[in-house]
């Protein structure tokens, strides 16, 4: 009958049910460790090659070490168990999988553009993309959207995209599980329900992982979204984002501050400039607003930057622009845009001037960057939606060499952030240094108030004799 859920463990059972029950394309299986992903994809296909003569399958892996080690031996499983008749043909020559009856299933990875592409057929009857979580994520946005759907196209197929979190929340698998949220097509299964799995055994990978705290824990075994914290460019944010990022803004601009405007230039990477001012009462960095840009000229920065000081503080000018850009982009972002008026007259609008941000001993800078984040001294305005992201969801390649690139950014908000931090006078006061009667005598260094007072008690023939003196020779 081609039916093989009875070789399904009843916790696959449920997946399988609300697959069959799905009318869209695109199926989520959300699952810790241990619970059977790949055995359960190969089961599908077995069972679609079975059913329907002539079925072309596809199964997509993060790896071709993935694929030898992991997919071929659970077919080989399902193989055993199978009468001669019904036993397919693996072809090793191209990965392929041919049964009698003229179904085939290709196998396939995902370490390239290059292994995507070869994927690319003429239709498709299932597919399924197993551990999802460790492709890139422009790889498996790539295979999905512009690979697999379009061989749907005269055949009605359908994927199933199997997986745990990756480590970074900042990832295509997670926009499939919110869509597969909303349209009701996701199952989820931690390591609570994996009940085939010894108890002892849980506990003892539990520890391996660090207690059940653990990122690491909780991303493999409760399949939550969080940054892996040895991979963390900034891990220092997720324990303090609640007071370093509120949801609720409750800071007010002093009377007197300093201004900062700080640039992570890019292209294909995004721009990201973030306008922040230093508060002498906080001894804070408060970061209010930013601008993220993507394929902007030079001069598009510089006017965009321009309008959006002009917004914030009108005619004030920042104590300090700085940008990590070429000599050449800075170059541009000072002369502006030009832009042809309706009489189709060249009007040039004027940027701003950059200086070039200090690059020395950058795991220095970073490290100062996390230190202010950890004891408060960064404040990021709910407005800031990217820099906040890369803030939180920022990690390290494999080898901790740079960032991770991901498809639409290289975390430059991160890198701006480390910019502000170093670009910032700490303990400058903006207050200008005044008379105790005066309205803003509340601003002034602590120094210098302790200095007033022993002036003001020596006029009045107390305190240090010595600086009677000088209050009399003031006179």
């Amino acid at each position: 009958m081609g039916s093989l859920v009875w070789l399904m463990l009843a916790i696959q059972r449920v997946a399988w049910a609300a697959f069959s029950r799905s009318e869209y394309a695109v199926f989520v299986v959300l699952c810790s460790r241990r619970w059977g992903k790949t055995r359960f994809a190969c089961l599908m296909c077995w069972q679609k090659a079975l059913q329907h003569p002539g079925a072309i399958i596809r199964y997509a892996c993060p790896t071709k070490a993935h694929g030898r080690q992991f997919v071929r031996p659970a077919m080989r499983w399902i193989e055993r168990l199978a009468p001669a008749h019904l036993r397919p043909r693996f072809v090793t020559q191209d990965n392929t999988w041919i049964w009698p009856n003229g179904s085939v299933m290709h196998l396939g990875s995902c370490e390239s553009d290059g292994d995507v592409d070869a994927q690319v057929g003429t239709e498709c009857h299932l597919a399924v993309v197993d551990e999802a979580g460790k492709i890139r994520s422009e790889l498996l946005r790539k295979l999905v959207r512009s690979v697999i759907l379009p061989q749907f196209l005269t055949t009605r197929g359908r994927v199933c995209v199997t997986g745990t979190p990756p480590d970074s929340p900042e990832h295509y698998f997670r926009d499939l599980v919110t869509q597969a949220i909303e349209r009701g097509t996701l199952v989820t299964h931690t390591i609570d329900d994996c009940k085939h799995v010894d108890d002892s055994a849980k506990a003892e990978l539990l520890a391996e992982l660090g207690g059940p705290n653990s990122t690491e824990a909780q991303r493999e075994l409760w399949v939550k979204f969080v940054t892996e914290s040895s991979r963390a460019i900034i891990p220092e944010y997720a324990v303090h984002k609640h007071i370093v990022a509120p949801d609720e803004w409750t800071v007010e601009r002093p009377r007197h501050y300093d201004t900062y405007t700080v640039a992570d230039t890019g292209f294909r990477d995004l721009t990201v400039v973030v306008f922040g001012y230093y508060h002498f009462a906080l001894n804070a960095l408060v970061i209010e607003d930013e601008l993220a840009l993507r394929y902007h000229s030079g001069g598009a920065v510089g006017r965009a930057v321009l309008e959006k000081e002009r917004a914030l503080w009108g005619d004030r000018p920042p104590l300090l622009r700085w940008a990590d850009a070429s000599p050449q982009v800075i170059a541009d972002m000072r002369e502006g845009s030009e832009t042809r008026d309706p009489d189709t007259r060249l009007v040039t609008r004027p940027g701003c001037s950059f200086a070039p941000a200090e690059k020395q001993d950058s795991i220095a800078a970073l490290n100062r960057l996390r230190t202010r984040v950890e004891k408060h001294r960064v404040l990021i305005h709910p407005r800031c939606v990217v820099v906040r992201s890369h803030m939180e969801y920022g990690i390290w390649n494999i080898g901790r060499t740079d960032f991770e690139r991901t498809d639409s950014h290289h975390w430059d908000g991160v890198a701006a952030m480390k910019y502000a931090v170093r670009a910032c006078r700490w303990g400058k006061n903006p207050a200008p240094i005044v008379e105790a009667h005066h309205p803003d005598h509340a601003f002034a260094a602590p120094h210098l108030l302790a200095q007033q007072k022993r002036v003001d008690q020596a006029r009045r023939g107390q305190g240090d004799p010595f600086a009677a003196a000088f209050a009399r020779r003031d006179r």
